[in-house]
């Protein structure tokens, strides 16, 4: 039977080496009885078959496994490199390289080209696995490579990778091959990098920009993270453009009355922090005025305390602001909104345009006879006109004839109506109040203003009460 067995040929070896089989394959060297110099002629046959074959992956493999002597291949390796690059077998010829003592100038050229081929042919996923093992676009020695050839790929770079992408709105997908590839890492002295990260951060400030003028403000921010465009990797040239695009942006939040993206731009992008330029704070305080008067007209209050309290607002620019919120809300005659805004704002100066308009407004409503409203602008405006104490008068009066005594003992406080202005009214009223029987109300407001009772008011209480039998 042992006779009958197949007789191991070294062709037999060398298909289980090219299969990638190594066990199996020492096994059977070792079942023929081969002396080591055959294993060994064994081996380099296998690695020049596979080389032939450009797979250059098992034939270095089974170098590393057989250790056969290098002399013995060099010349057919230096053959096989050069006649790969001259068939622009770029990935095989860098493959082939890097193993067997060729110059890393050649090397590194060999794998640039092969780099430009995988874009070119639509292989982005062998350049990205090729460069997470060997870190090509990262060498220090890319400086030897020529320049042609590094043109070439960072157009290829440009072209079948960024515009591409960009095109066909693959922002994120070209964010993340950024960072698989490093592109920010060091790329200053890089001849590649350093070609390819002003290339690539003009796409995306282009898309950056587009994003704030179409409101995606999340989506804008998210760019400046995925491409450093607001960190110490970026160029400054970079940030300054961004800031500026934000700053418009911010702006135009605010002239579309968008508190929330607003602050968002300001605190995010950590806009006007240091702003040295004139024409960048002026615009921002002409925004922020704008903004201010647009939420006092509208009543919004809490974004009025918004923009005040997040933008560090001056009294003058909040006084300004006011004052033309003011006048738009006198001329629609909108006078409680007035009142309301005066008292949100605790305003105590006004423009003298705005006092002019103001006192103006006060002598219409006061020959309308609409009291509350004149003592009211009066008061909140400081107006020393002499109708003023009219006025204040006037409407204490009113609330003490519509029976609201605790609003009129308010006003009179507030307003400082004096007493002699006030007793011959009160005592007229009280004697009114008892002709109709309301002893009690006229009783409370003396006592309230301390406005002594006459002898004959006494006689007529006291008569009351004794037949009231109280």
């Amino acid at each position: 039977m042992e006779e009958q067995k197949k007789k191991i040929t070294k062709d037999d070896i060398i298909n289980l080496l090219s299969s990638g089989d190594i066990q199996a394959a020492k096994e059977q060297m070792e079942a023929a009885n081969f002396v080591e110099a055959e294993n060994q002629k064994i081996a380099e046959n296998t690695f020049r078959q596979l080389v032939n074959e450009k797979n250059i992956p098992r034939a270095v493999e089974i170098y590393n496994e057989f250790q056969f002597s290098k002399e013995l291949i060099q010349e057919f390796v230096r053959d096989k490199f050069n006649l790969f690059n001259e068939d622009k077998f770029y990935y095989e010829a860098f493959l082939l390289g890097r193993d067997f003592e060729i110059s890393t100038k050649r090397i590194l050229t060999s794998a640039v080209r092969a780099y430009n081929k995988f874009l070119i042919e639509d292989k982005l996923n062998d350049l990205l696995n090729n460069e997470r093992q060997f870190h090509i676009l990262h060498s220090e020695d890319l400086v030897d490579v020529n320049d042609e050839d590094i043109k070439d790929f960072i157009r290829s770079f440009e072209g079948y990778v960024i515009r591409k992408l960009i095109d066909q709105g693959k922002i994120k997908i070209l964010a993340g091959i950024s960072e698989t590839l490093g592109l920010f890492d060091k790329y200053e002295h890089n001849p590649i990098l350093s070609g390819i990260i002003p290339i690539l951060l003009d796409y995306v400030i282009k898309v950056h920009n587009k994003y704030l003028d179409e409101n995606k403000i999340a989506e804008a921010y998210e760019l400046t993270g995925s491409f450093y465009l607001l960190d110490d990797k970026s160029p400054l040239d970079t940030t300054a453009q961004i800031t500026v695009s934000a700053e418009n942006a911010h702006n135009r939040k605010l002239e579309e009355f968008d508190i929330k993206n607003a602050v968002f731009l300001k605190q995010r992008y950590v806009l006007f922090a240091q702003s040295d330029s004139v024409d960048t704070n002026q615009k921002l305080d002409e925004a922020l005025q704008q903004y201010l008067v647009e939420a006092l007209i509208k009543e919004e209050f809490e974004n009025a305390k918004t923009v005040i309290n997040e933008y560090e607002l001056k009294e003058p620019l909040i006084v300004k602001a006011a004052s033309i919120a003011l006048l738009k809300l006198i001329d629609e005659e909108k006078y409680q909104a007035v009142c309301d805004t005066i008292l949100y704002l605790k305003i105590k100066e006004f423009e003298p345009k705005a006092i002019s308009e103001i006192t103006i407004k006060f002598h219409n409503v006061y020959e309308k006879k609409n009291m509350e409203t004149a003592s009211n602008l009066a008061f909140y405006f400081n107006l020393k006109e002499a109708r003023a104490r009219k006025a204040h008068f006037a409407y204490w009066v009113s609330l003490i004839k519509n029976g609201d005594y605790d609003k009129a003992m308010s006003i009179k406080k507030e307003r400082k109506i004096p007493k002699e202005l006030l007793e011959p009214k009160l005592k007229e009223i009280c004697k009114k109040l008892r002709e109709n029987s309301q002893d009690e109300a006229a009783r409370k407001l003396q006592e309230d203003y301390n406005i002594k009772s006459s002898v004959f008011d006494w006689i007529i209480d006291s008569i009351k009460k004794m037949f009231s039998g109280k």
